[in-house]
C-alpha cells in the first residue's frame, strides 16, 4: 500500500473508502474478511447501541441515518460486566438510594458515567429513576441491539462492582480478569429472560486498545472477549459484526487512526459502517442514501424564503415517500 502516513486529519469518508479497496484489490485478492448478510432490520426499527466509546462512534453513525437512537447514555461500559449489570439494573427494582455514595463532595452512582454527579443526593435519585424508567420502556420496543465489548477486566471496591472509579484512590480497588464461563452463562439467562422481543442483536468486539502501553494484556483480553462472543452467537438472531478483524486484520494501518494511535478516525468509522448498509436490505440502503441527502440540503442556511419553502417542501415529499414505500405511520423528525 502506498505511504500516506502523513494523511491529513480532515481525510474523507470516500477517501477512506478508496484506500480500503484499492488496499485489498493490491493486497488481498478476495475478500479477507467475510461480512454477514443483514436482512431483517428497516428504518422503522428502534435501536439500542451500547458498550465502549466505540459502541458511541456507531450509535453516532446510525442516528446519521436516521435510525432511532433516542436514549439518555449512562457512559462508556467498557466490559461485558458493566454492560449486563446496566441492563440487570434497568430491570430490578433495586433501592438507588442505598446504591448511591459520597465522595468528594458529590453524589455518585458506581455504574455511571461522572456527568451524572449531582451535589444532591435528592437531584441524582431522580435523574436516575428517570433513566431507569426511559431504558425500561424502551428496551420493551427494541428491534436492534448493538453491543461493543472493549475489555475483559472489571474494578472492585471491597465486594462492590464499579463501572466507574470516580477520581476514588485507586488503591481502594481491586482489578479482577472476568471469568468466562461465568459471563457466558449469565448473559445467555439474560437474553433468554429479556431479550424476547430482540429481533436482532449486534456484537462487536472493539479495535480500540484498551491498554495502548501493554499489548501483551490488551491481545490477552481481546481474546477473551472473542471467546465470549463466540459462545454468544448461538443465541437466535445474533450477529458478530466483524469491525475488529477489518481494523487489524485486512486494513492493518495507522493512517485509519486519530493522531494518538488509539482511536478510529471518524472516516474510518463511516467507512465500517458502509460495509454493514452494503449488506444490509436495498429499501434500506436507499432510505439512508435519500436521509443523508436530505439533511445535506437542510444544512443549508438561509432567510430567503424561497430556500426555506423548498427544505420545508423536501421534508414533506420524503415523509410521504417513505410512509407509501414502507407503509410506516410514523413520520421522522
Amino acid at each position: 500500500m502506498e505511504n500516506i502516513g502523513n494523511l491529513p486529519c480532515t481525510t474523507t469518508f470516500f477517501q477512506i473508502i478508496s484506500l480500503i479497496e484499492k488496499h485489498m484489490m493490491n493486497i488481498f485478492p478476495k475478500q479477507v474478511i467475510p461480512f454477514p448478510e443483514i436482512p431483517d432490520i428497516s428504518r422503522d426499527q428502534n435501536w439500542i447501541t451500547l458498550g465502549s466509546c466505540f459502541a458511541q462512534e456507531l450509535s453516532v453513525e446510525l442516528m446519521a441515518a436516521g435510525l432511532n437512537q433516542n436514549l439518555p447514555s449512562p457512559g462508556n461500559l467498557y466490559n461485558p460486566e458493566s454492560i449486563l449489570t446496566f441492563f440487570t439494573w434497568i430491570h430490578s427494582n433495586s433501592n438507588i438510594v442505598q446504591e448511591i455514595i459520597h465522595h468528594d463532595s458529590q453524589y455518585k452512582h458506581p455504574l455511571f458515567h461522572s456527568r451524572w454527579n449531582q451535589n444532591s443526593k435528592e437531584m441524582l435519585v431522580s435523574k436516575l429513576n428517570d433513566l431507569r424508567q426511559a431504558w425500561r420502556k424502551s428496551w420493551n420496543q427494541t428491534d436492534n441491539l448493538v453491543l461493543t465489548f472493549g475489555n475483559f477486566s472489571a474494578w472492585y471496591r471491597g465486594e462492590k462492582f464499579y463501572s466507574n472509579c470516580h477520581k476514588i484512590p485507586t488503591i481502594e480497588f481491586t482489578h479482577k480478569t472476568l471469568e468466562l464461563n461465568k459471563q457466558i452463562e449469565a448473559w445467555k439467562v439474560f437474553f433468554k429472560n429479556y431479550g424476547g422481543q430482540l429481533k436482532n442483536i449486534f456484537i462487536t468486539l472493539s479495535p480500540i486498545r484498551h491498554y495502548p502501553k501493554n499489548p501483551l494484556r490488551n491481545s490477552l483480553e481481546k481474546a477473551q472477549l472473542k471467546v465470549l462472543i463466540h459462545a454468544l452467537e448461538s443465541i437466535p438472531n445474533t450477529t458478530y459484526l466483524p469491525f475488529y478483524e477489518i481494523i487489524n486484520d485486512q486494513l492493518r494501518d495507522y493512517q485509519f487512526y486519530k493522531e494518538d494511535g488509539i482511536h478510529l478516525r471518524k472516516a474510518t468509522i463511516q467507512a465500517l459502517m458502509e460495509c454493514f448498509w452494503q449488506h444490509s436490505p436495498s429499501t434500506l440502503q436507499k432510505y439512508i442514501f435519500e436521509f443523508k441527502k436530505l439533511q445535506k440540503f437542510l444544512q443549508h442556511q438561509s432567510t430567503d424564503t424561497n430556500m426555506l419553502n423548498r427544505q420545508s417542501l423536501a421534508i414533506k415529499e420524503f415523509e410521504v415517500k417513505w410512509q407509501v414505500l414502507l407503509g410506516d405511520r410514523t413520520t421522522h423528525q
